[in-house]
C-alpha cells in the first residue's frame, strides 16, 4: 500500500473531549466545582461559523481568507435535573427572565485524547452566554434545550480529574 494513503492512529472517541459547566462558587472560600454537560446528548458540537471569502484575480490565482466566526454549542435535548448546578442556572434564567450579562457563565473543555502530564489533561476555560431555547415539553421530562454562545478569549491550562483542579498555564 502507498504510505501516503495510509491512515495513522486510532480514531479518538467523542467521550475523550468533555465540556464542563464551571460553578465558581461565592464568598471568600469559594471553590470551583465542575459538572459535565451532555448526559442527554448523543451529539455535542461547537459550531465555528467561520466566514470564508475567496477571490480570483485577473491572473486566475485564487486567495482564500478565513475569519473566525461566532462559536455556538447547542445542547438539545436537555432535561431539567433537580440536583444539577447548571440546571439550577437554567431554571433561574427562565424563572427570573435573565438576560445580557446575567446569563454569562464559565465553561471548561478538557482534551483527554492526549496522555496526561502528572495526571492532568490539556484544557481551556471560556465564558459563554446561555440562550435558553424553551422550558417544558412532553412526558419525557422538563425540556431545557439551550445554546452556549462563546464569548471572550480562552484561558488555557490543565485539568486534573483526580484533584478536580484547573491550573492555568502561562504559555500556549
Amino acid at each position: 500500500m502507498n504510505d501516503a494513503l495510509k491512515v495513522e492512529g486510532a480514531k479518538a472517541q467523542r467521550s475523550e473531549t468533555v465540556v464542563f459547566y464551571v460553578d465558581e462558587g461565592t464568598g471568600e472560600n469559594a471553590t470551583e466545582t465542575y459538572e459535565a454537560i451532555g448526559v442527554d446528548n448523543d451529539e455535542l458540537t461547537r459550531t465555528l461559523n467561520n466566514e470564508v471569502e475567496s477571490k480570483t484575480n485577473v491572473l486566475g490565482q485564487t486567495t482564500t481568507d478565513v475569519t473566525k466566526g461566532a462559536n455556538v454549542t447547542s445542547v438539545d435535548p436537555c432535561y431539567y435535573r433537580k440536583d444539577g448546578k447548571l440546571a439550577k442556572k437554567l431554571k433561574d434564567i427562565y424563572w427570573y427572565d435573565k438576560e445580557l450579562s446575567q446569563v454569562e457563565e464559565m465553561f471548561m473543555e478538557v482534551d483527554a485524547t492526549e496522555e496526561p502530564t502528572s495526571g492532568a489533561y490539556p484544557a481551556f476555560k471560556q465564558k459563554g452566554a446561555i440562550d435558553l431555547k424553551s422550558w417544558g415539553g412532553d412526558t419525557k421530562g422538563i425540556g431545557t434545550p439551550y445554546d452556549i454562545n462563546w464569548i471572550g478569549l480562552k484561558t488555557y491550562g490543565t485539568f486534573n480529574p483526580t484533584t478536580k483542579k484547573f491550573t492555568e498555564t502561562t504559555t500556549v
